[in-house]
Order: C-alpha cells, then structure tokens, then sequence
C-alpha cells in the first residue's frame, strides 16, 4: 500500500511539473505572439526606425577628398588634352541629394566659369528630380554603366550655361564602378566629342579613379 501510495505522490508531482512546464510554455508562446502581433501593427514605424539607422550612417559623407584622391585626379586633367575636367559628386539617397564633393579644372576659361557657379550654388542640388532623361541616367549609373551624353542636354549644362563653350560631351561612371554600393558620380567633362578609341580610354580611366576615390575615401 505504501508503495502504491508512493507512485501516486510521484505520478502527481510528475503532473504538477508538466502542468508548471506547460503553463510556462503557455506564457511564452503568448508573450512571442503578442510581441509579434505589435511588431506587425506598427510595422511601418519599426521599418522607417530601422531604416533610419542603417541610412543615417551610411548618409554620412566626407566633404572633401584625400590629397591622394585629389592628385590622381588632377594628374589626369594635367596630361590628358581631351579631358577639360573631373569632377567627384557624392549622392545622398535618404535626403535625395547630390553633393559636388571635388572639381579638377585645367581650363581657365571652363575655370572661370565654374567659379561664379560655384560662388552662389546651393551646397547641395536635387538628385532625381522630374527630368525623366536625367532620372534615368542615373539609374543606369546606379546599375553599373559608363554613359556619355552631349554636354549641352544635361542637367550641368543647366545650371552653368556659360561652360557649353568650353564642353562638349559629359562622360560618367558611378563609385565604385560596380553594382550594389553606388555612393557617388564620377564625371569627365571633354572637350570634343570622343573616337571610339578615346571613349574606351575614358571609360577604364573613370573607372580607375572612381576605384581609387571609393578605396580611398568612401569606405
């Protein structure tokens, strides 16, 4: 009779410890559910707090090249006579911005020009806008491809009339210059329009510095 006695009180005590265990499992599957159903309910403002996280950071942008950057730069306006100038501009997608970061001139006349631009321009210009052309130059850019365009039907065009004269093709290639980490344009402003030659030449020498700037700057 004891023994009997004995394998209730266990059989009861192995019952009460299920019961606790379930009733424990039972509040956590709550506890997760209720969680999740409040995540799912305000799912926009998790997203849009994440998103601003991760975009803040990487929104973050240098102002300024390194001398390294700079002198690789400058040294291809110096040598190359087809090449009027470079410029590094600094794309700021959570606030649709471009920021023109660097501008390598060897022209004076182009030099001139640039300056008084530069002297009453806004530090920071839209980035798509509602040109349809322009936004989709830069979807090609943020996919990878090296454009060149006439100078005269683009947006720098626009904003610095007086510098058709002394421009005539506007060739390009994103930082760096491959798909999935666009941070940045970089463009070569020519003085004539390119042989096929001239244009592969360009091509692997924006792509080159566009390396050297992201390498050197930007990661």
């Amino acid at each position: 009779m004891a023994a009997f006695d004995e394998g209730l009180e266990k059989i009861g005590s192995l019952i009460s410890v299920l019961t606790w265990r379930k009733i424990a499992l039972f509040t956590v599957l709550i506890t997760i559910l209720g969680f999740s159903l409040a995540i799912f309910e305000n799912r926009n403002a998790v997203y849009n707090f994440v998103s601003q996280i991760t975009l803040s950071r990487e929104s973050i942008m240098p102002k300024r090249l390194s001398k390294l950057s700079s002198e690789q730069i400058d040294e291809v306006v110096r040598k190359l006579d087809l090449v009027a100038g470079i410029q590094i501009t600094l794309v700021d997608f959570q606030r649709n911005t471009r920021i023109i970061t660097y501008t390598s001139i060897d022209d004076k006349g182009l030099l001139a020009v640039y300056a008084a631009f530069a002297n009453k321009a806004p530090v920071e210009l839209p980035l798509f806008n509602n040109d349809v052309i322009n936004n989709k130059r830069l979807v090609d850019l943020v996919n990878g491809e090296f454009i060149c365009n006439p100078y005269k039907e683009t947006i720098a065009a626009t904003l610095v009339p007086d510098s058709v004269a002394y421009i005539h093709t506007l060739c390009a290639n994103a930082i760096p210059p491959f798909y999935g980490q666009f941070t940045g344009i970089i463009g070569l402003y020519l003085r004539r329009q390119p042989t096929p030659v001239e244009i592969d030449q360009i091509r692997a020498i924006s792509k080159t510095l566009g390396l050297i700037v992201f390498q050197n700057d930007l990661r």
